[in-house]
């Protein structure tokens, strides 16, 4: 499981308020590696610390099937890290990672592109603020897919903010995607499920053609819907795996049954192979092409 944050401070304060426990329960953290056998931190010092929490999480993986990896939007483990298959069935994701509001080269930006906008008409720019959005959505994208690397790889998403959250009250733009989920990358803006804490379906949140019905029952509901995802997932992504190897066994098949070019040692030139005879062809019978070596000086 990953674990994102919006900033290393907020990872920090999180990591010091889990680790207190008092008598009557234990710590969020000691319950997390119950559960989990271990908790990875991602460390803000350099290169090589990177790298042993990083080991330590995939050892973690290999010999307990089992690890929490907490780490931050924009950071090391959120882009260029693949988690593929089981090294990450899970993603949460907390909050929107905005950048700082009142950062200068962000001020700068914000007003360049609404002055653009105005003076010059560049439509090609966004307003200030929605590059400012857009900022928060992209690495939000990056971290949440770390979890999905191929076709046949499966795993959840949650994302633990209510503004994430759609109704039947908010405006449905192109598409039918709302304005809660169009920023979101496109493979999952209309797969968003809100979580309701009612029993029964959410009074205001409608399954419609383009959004599927929410999860009633809160957590509990939550950890039954879990359940049951990754019972319908694994059959589904084996009967895919077969699909594609026999289809990729079929193309073999065809690709070899196919006349391919052969190099003739002799001659220097490449040509059509015969393939039931495995020789080359005549050289009166094919066309040929002259080798061209490249040396360097």
């Amino acid at each position: 499981m990953l674990v994102f944050l919006p900033s290393y401070s907020l990872l920090k304060n999180c990591v010091e308020d889990w680790t207190k426990s008092d008598t009557i329960s234990p710590s969020v953290l000691h319950r997390l590696e119950l559960s989990k056998n271990k908790v990875i931190v991602e460390p803000t010092g350099s290169q090589e610390a990177f790298e042993d929490a990083k080991a330590e999480y995939n050892e973690s993986i290999r010999l307990h099937g089992n690890c929490v990896l907490l780490a931050v939007y924009r950071g090391k483990m959120s882009e260029g890290v693949s988690f593929n298959d089981d090294f990450a069935r899970a993603v949460i994701c907390v909050g929107l990672p905005l950048p700082n509001y009142g950062d200068r080269a962000i001020t700068a930006k914000r007003a360049y592109n609404d002055e653009q906008r105005i003076l010059r008409k560049r439509t090609d720019l966004l307003p200030g603020d929605e590059w400012y959005k857009q900022q928060a959505y992209r690495a939000l994208a990056q971290a949440l897919g770390r979890c999905i690397r191929h076709s046949t790889d499966y795993g959840i998403v949650v994302l633990m903010d209510s503004r994430h959250c759609h109704d039947n009250f908010m405006h449905f733009g192109d598409g039918g995607v709302c304005q809660a989920h169009k920023n979101l990358p496109k493979w999952m803006r209309l797969h968003v499920r809100n979580l309701s804490r009612n029993k029964n379906q959410c009074m205001n949140v409608q399954p419609t053609d383009a959004y599927p019905s929410s999860i009633p029952g809160g957590w509990p509901g939550l950890k039954v819907e879990i359940s049951r995802f990754f019972q319908e997932a694994v059959t589904y992504c084996l009967e895919l795996e077969d699909e594609q190897r026999i289809a990729y066994r079929k193309a073999q098949e065809s690709h070899d049954e196919e006349e391919v070019l052969q190099f003739n040692q002799q001659t220097g030139c490449w040509g059509l192979k015969d393939n039931q005879a495995g020789q080359s062809l005549p050289e009166s019978s094919i066309k040929t092409e002259p080798v061209i070596t490249i040396t360097s000086p």
